[in-house]
């Protein structure tokens, strides 16, 4: 597969770097799609997948990560975001507002979103989210007793032939996060809770002071105890 590159005579850096032009968007593409009980639950767009909004705070931190600069003076809201690694991920009731007759009014996400609209707690192993709001976000990869964890996943893109042969070029990584069946724990059989935003987290060397990446919106799925819900997200560079 060939790209092209097409240049744009209208197009300049302040286009680039301005939050209200052409260049507000990510150089980050996330895809989200949400299956609950093993069923596709984001169904009405191409193979049920959502975008999400790669917001203020994980932009900065990916500039932060590839040139291992700050700002001079430290002068950043979020400070020193290099010790953070994407590794965990909180759920929240706050993506849609659900009206008269079942009409459905999408909170963002927004650029300058901070995080979930309305966090849900997961379990008691998950940290408080950037706000203070307790056990909210949790590790990707952890699972509760006799549960499925989540992983982390580089994934190949394309391949390409050169002198050597067949090649390939891993630039997509496939987050899965999992709500299992016990989850939210705060839930009794029989219960349900409304899910409809997720937030990608960042955290730092010591797995504590969580910021987040991006954040997505969808549909409301209410699950109950018992359910499994696993959010595919895919972040694209």
């Amino acid at each position: 597969m060939t790209e092209k590159i097409i240049q744009l005579d209208n197009f300049s850096i302040d286009d680039a770097i301005s939050h209200t032009g052409q260049g507000k968007t990510s150089p980050f593409r996330g895809m989200v799609r949400v299956y609950k009980d093993g069923l596709l639950e984001t169904k009405g767009t191409k193979n049920g997948w959502i975008n999400n909004m790669t917001i203020i705070s994980g932009r900065e931190f990916g500039a932060q990560q590839l040139f291992n600069a700050i700002p001079a003076g430290n002068q950043s809201l979020i400070g020193d975001l290099r010790s953070h690694k994407i590794d965990s991920f909180g759920i929240g009731s706050g993506g849609y507002i659900v009206g008269t007759n079942e009409t459905l009014t999408a909170q963002g996400p927004e650029l300058f979103d901070s995080g979930l609209y309305n966090p849900v707690a997961i379990n008691s192993a998950a940290i408080a989210d950037p706000q203070g709001t307790p056990n909210i976000v949790k590790k990707i990869d952890t699972a509760i007793i006799d549960g499925l964890p989540g992983s982390i996943e580089l994934i190949q893109n394309d391949s390409y032939i050169d002198g050597l042969g067949n090649n390939g070029y891993y630039t997509t990584v496939k987050n899965t996060c999992v709500i299992d069946a016990g989850e939210p724990t705060f839930l009794n059989a029989g219960e349900s809770v409304k899910i409809d935003e997720a937030v990608l987290y960042m955290t730092d060397a010591t797995n504590i002071n969580p910021f987040p990446f991006a954040r997505v919106t969808f549909p409301p799925k209410w699950i109950e105890l018992e359910s499994q819900l696993i959010i595919e997200w895919y972040i694209i560079f």
